[in-house]
């Protein structure tokens, strides 16, 4: 458990965080491996979970008015997505899948 405090603790949105309060969040995080070209979820979805890279990359990608997927960000190790729908309680405002084969750390909304 030790590295994974270490790596949480580089992980921007908790790195004020306290070792205790890590292995707090620790104990609620659940890892998922996920595949090459896996959805995590799709624009419109209910926005429930938030992730962070853990290995590999994850792209976020929305709809264009041509009906086009276009890229707008890849998360890599040590980054965080999906905050935004819990904070605002909304809806998924783009699409993610992985790039290549990833682990990722969710964290659900109770």
């Amino acid at each position: 458990m030790k590295e994974e405090i270490k790596f949480l603790k580089n992980v921007a949105i908790f790195n004020s965080f306290t070792t205790g309060e890590l292995k707090i969040i620790h104990e609620s995080l659940k890892l998922k491996g996920i595949k090459k070209n896996e959805k995590l979820f799709n624009e419109g979805d209910e926005g429930n979970e938030l992730f962070i890279v853990k290995t590999g990359s994850i792209i976020s990608s929305i709809k264009t008015s041509t009906g086009a997927q276009r890229e707008i960000a890849n998360f890599r190790s040590g980054d965080f997505f999906g905050e935004m729908s819990i904070f605002e309680n909304a809806a998924r405002s783009a699409t993610c899948f992985s790039k290549e084969d990833s682990i990722v750390y969710s964290f659900h909304k109770t």
